[in-house]
């Protein structure tokens, strides 16, 4: 084997090497939009729940019941509380697949580079 052949070989190494860090990240990024997408589901379930609630209260209210009233508006805080939350942990999702995006195209770019690399340098190994 040939100087030549074993520089073609670590580069190529070192070229799936990237294509499977390539692909971890894009498992990673895939999880984390399934996440995403699985707290904007609750968030949305729990906003038709508030909706609902607050269209109790008004039946309640002009029934009179002023002792549910209270009783189902303290229910009603608790779950706008818990909006606030899910707002909070979208964000934070949406910040780590920002990275996890970023992350990506570094990679993708690092990948062509060494594709590159190899057909300029071994354009016979490409046939």
């Amino acid at each position: 084997m040939s100087e030549r052949e074993i520089k073609y070989f670590k580069i190529l190494a070192k070229k799936y090497e990237l294509k499977e860090k390539f692909y971890d990240i894009r498992e990673d990024l895939d999880e984390y939009e399934s996440k995403k997408a699985e707290l904007q589901k609750k968030q949305a379930n729990l906003n038709k729940q508030i909706q609902e609630q607050s269209i109790k209260i008004k039946k309640l209210k002009n029934d009179g019941k002023v002792d549910k009233v209270l009783k189902e508006e303290m229910k009603l805080k608790k779950k706008e509380a818990n909006i606030a939350k899910f707002k909070q942990s979208i964000q934070n999702v949406q910040k780590k697949i920002e990275k996890k995006k970023a992350d990506l195209q570094k990679f993708e770019v690092e990948l062509r580079k060494i594709e590159a690399q190899i057909n300029l340098d071994y354009p016979e190994k490409m046939q």
